[in-house]
């Protein structure tokens, strides 16, 4: 989930990039060292002045002395910041290597999260079967995929799941019944639900509102700060630190909403970047809300979908 740091261009990366591109001359600089004495100073030394006879002798003048030093230290400073470069370069192209291969790992762990969730909803549905039951349990389901999203974002960000709250709030619309968290929901120590939807102040208001179908803090106190967080009783158990998000998840067609649903994930003693680098936390709040969540939001979608027909069925059965 890293971003690799992106250099500022300069003289010296401008002359490893030239001499990259331009392999000629970083061939002639790589062989002036060995060329210099027979080729330059034992054949046109006379002619530039940078040798003189002493009989049958050959000495370097001091123009010469100081051309020569002057040709082999620019060669060998070009030569060892070529070499630096190239291993900057080198360490960057694995670090990007690193960075895709974590980002198929993640990848690969998400989409075995929801594998499992469709087989635990295919061995319902073989029970069903078995046991004659007319339909299968959505709450339960909720429940695994709601658990599926806490090891998910645990095994991203190295943090324990315990430590990772994720419940759902839902309601059936036009239904009698008002707004309610999803059954097996982790909302230990968080504020009541009625607070939450009635306090402008709270991250799941900004939500319910309608404001915004999609919220990330990676520190609940810039969140409180923009008033935008509550901190609750369990967030005083860990100084206050911690990331919140809330996303909006609805089961709708174009022209009617029929559950409408906020997903919510606090975190509690650890950010998922903790120092708060600014473009990390861009790259993580992007693979949050547009890598991990919609392998889960459909699966929610599902199950409340079934949810709600199962309630109409009672409704009509009654």
């Amino acid at each position: 989930m890293n971003a690799p740091d992106e250099e500022k261009p300069n003289l010296r990366r401008s002359l490893y990039e030239g001499l990259k591109k331009h392999w000629v001359w970083n061939t002639i600089i790589l062989f002036l060292p060995s060329i210099w004495f027979p080729a330059i100073i034992n054949l046109c030394g006379n002619v530039l002045h940078m040798t003189s006879e002493d009989g049958k002798k050959t000495n370097l003048t001091l123009f010469g002395i100081v051309v020569t030093g002057i040709v082999y230290v620019l060669v060998l400073a070009i030569l060892l910041w070529n070499s630096r470069c190239a291993n900057k370069e080198d360490d960057k192209h694995q670090k990007e290597i690193e960075s895709i291969q974590s980002s198929y790992s993640q990848l690969n762990y998400i989409l075995s999260c929801v594998h499992s969730i469709c087989d635990n909803q295919f061995d319902m549905l073989k029970n069903t079967f078995k046991t004659s039951i007319n339909c299968t349990d959505p709450s339960k389901q909720i429940e695994i995929i709601l658990q599926k999203i806490s090891d998910c974002l645990a095994d991203v960000s190295k943090m324990d799941s315990k430590k990772i709250n994720v419940a759902l709030a839902y309601k059936i619309s036009n239904g009698p019944e008002d707004w309610c968290w999803a059954q097996y929901s982790r909302t230990d120590g968080g504020l009541p639900l009625p607070e939450l939807k009635g306090n402008c102040g709270t991250t799941f208001y900004q939500i319910f509102s309608g404001n915004r179908e999609f919220v990330f803090y990676n520190s609940k106190i810039d969140a409180e700060k923009e008033s935008h967080y509550v901190f609750d009783a369990k967030d005083k158990s860990y100084r206050n630190s911690g990331s919140i998000v809330c996303k909006k998840i609805n089961v709708a067609t174009p022209e009617k909403t029929y559950v409408e649903a906020i997903l919510s994930i606090t975190t509690y003693g650890k950010k998922f970047v903790p120092d708060d680098n600014e473009k990390l936390i861009e790259v993580v709040e992007s693979n949050i809300r547009d890598i991990i969540l919609p392998e889960f939001e459909l699966r929610i979608q599902i199950e409340l979908a079934q949810f709600c027909l199962q309630k109409l069925q009672c409704e009509k059965a009654s």
